[in-house]
């Protein structure tokens, strides 16, 4: 009996290259800062992926918030495609009306999670919440896309500041 077909086992040819970097990054506490409930605080974490760098990622921010006694369970993903300087506006981009708001989810009530581009040019995720008044929290980042990403090696730097990057 003659087989019509070859499998060919690569183990590592597509899954090599990919990484996932485990609590790569952890917080700092925040300072204690007198201001009103009604306010918003906010950590920024910004990466060294550069936009227009064709990388897609996911990251992942898990602790507590002290300042809201409540935990963090926050996931955000994004693509810094190679034409594209906005994150979160794929629909600018000719996509479909809404098709970012699934990039996004707070699991937990302790902060809410969202992106933008530094003024410098680099992914930020950014962390908010009424109070941050020493949180800790730790980030992991997955680079699991063996064309957009892979190979490339993840670092940040967390800023505990109002204003954006």
């Amino acid at each position: 009996m003659q087989s019509s077909t070859l499998h060919l086992y690569l183990p590592h040819r597509y899954t090599s290259r990919a990484r996932v970097f485990r609590d790569f990054i952890t917080s700092t506490p925040r300072a204690f800062i007198k201001m009103p409930w009604d306010g918003v605080q906010h950590s920024h974490i910004k990466t060294n992926i550069p936009t227009r760098s064709d990388i897609m990622y996911r990251f992942i921010v898990e602790g507590y918030n002290y300042g809201s006694n409540s935990p963090i369970h926050s996931d955000i993903i994004g693509y810094t495609h190679r034409r594209w300087n906005k994150l979160g506006a794929m629909e600018h981009y000719g996509w479909p009306l809404g098709w970012d708001i699934n990039t996004r989810n707070d699991y937990a009530k302790g902060a809410e999670i969202s992106q933008y581009i530094s003024k410098d040019g680099f992914v930020v995720i950014k962390i908010s919440a009424k109070s941050l008044y020493n949180a800790g929290f730790s980030v992991t980042g997955y680079l699991l896309n063996h064309d957009y990403g892979a190979d490339f090696i993840l670092t940040a730097t967390i800023y505990h500041n109002d204003t954006n990057l």
